[in-house]
């Protein structure tokens, strides 16, 4: 998890940013919200998280691991929530005013996953592309079966992640 905290301008607005792909770094861009000033004028607290594992966005090594697969699905971004607003209240001495969830991608399922699970995480969420469950699975039922084919060798051992790249 990631927190960028501003310390002169804090308009008491938090904004938890979700990942692409099958995340694995974290990325606190704001890209999406370039209409929002305030929060390109560094007015808002920014977090993020790397959904529990590091790696790259293709990288599905990691879900050998069932917490790792929890941590992605939905508890990653509710910890970076709750952790988050902890870190505010201690900081500011005050919770933020408004909360709000933006995701696209991965990003849209985490905003919805989040919408669903624990909807007083935040007051506001904005789901871009955000696949639902069926088609997801479906979607990524092909991608995960095609990157554990391609990350095998011929004796059924896995390559391992740094040869990745050359592959």
């Amino acid at each position: 998890m990631q927190i960028a905290l501003p310390t002169q301008r804090w308009s008491q607005r938090f904004l938890q940013v979700g990942c692409g792909g099958l995340c694995g770094s974290i990325n606190l861009s704001l890209s999406n919200a370039s209409g929002c000033l305030p929060a390109m004028n560094g007015e808002f607290v920014v977090a993020a998280t790397d959904m529990g594992h590091h790696g790259s966005m293709m990288d599905a090594s990691w879900a050998e691991d069932p917490q790792k697969r929890i941590d992605f699905a939905w508890r990653a971004n509710h910890l970076t929530a709750v952790l988050a607003k902890a870190v505010m209240q201690t900081l500011y001495r005050q919770p933020p005013k408004y909360a709000y969830f933006m995701g696209c991608s991965d990003g849209g399922r985490e905003a919805l996953m989040e919408a669903q699970r624990f909807p007083q995480d935040f007051d506001g969420i904005s789901a871009g592309a955000g696949a639902p469950a069926a088609f997801f699975q479906f979607q990524n039922s092909f991608f995960h079966g095609w990157n554990v084919a391609a990350n095998q060798r011929p004796d059924g051992n896995r390559y391992p992640a740094e040869k990745s790249p050359s592959l």
